[in-house]
């Protein structure tokens, strides 16, 4: 009897919680015009502004048994690995750049003036210097 009485009380209580999160005067979405005034309307973020493209000069360097051949730009800065424009390709062996005709720009030694920006975020398998991005090369 005493364990039938618990379990009456048990349910009692349990009616009692389900009731009172059911309760039709309580919502979670405000009304209108509470939220209206209550919400702030936060600006967006402004967009980063492009950057402008910059030039890095420097000569053109490289090692065909680095990572299966690699080939970057040695500068004051430092040393670059660079990111070709499209259709431009970079060999290590023999070290040199060609356009998209297939025009040799650079060879080993060349000196170099290249547009573009760093990624900073980019990683290459060289990873011999920053990754530069590049948009135009020209021979010096």
């Amino acid at each position: 009897m005493a364990t039938t009485l618990r379990w009456t009380l048990t349910l009692w209580v349990l009616v009692a919680v389900v009731a009172a999160c059911a309760d039709p005067g309580v919502t979670d979405a405000p009304d209108a015009e509470e939220d209206e005034r209550d919400v702030e309307v936060m600006p967006e973020p402004d967009e980063e502004p492009a950057a402008e493209a910059t030039a890095l000069e420097g000569t053109l360097g490289g090692d065909p048994l680095l990572e299966g051949g690699c080939v970057w730009l040695d500068t004051e800065e430092g040393r670059y690995e660079i990111a070709w424009p499209q259709g431009y390709e970079a060999s290590a062996d023999p070290i040199e750049v060609r356009d998209p005709d297939g025009e040799v720009v650079a060879r080993d030694g060349d000196e170099l003036r290249i547009t573009g920006e760093v990624n900073p975020e980019a990683f290459t398998i060289c990873q011999v210097g920053p990754l530069w991005e590049a948009d135009r090369v020209e021979a010096r």
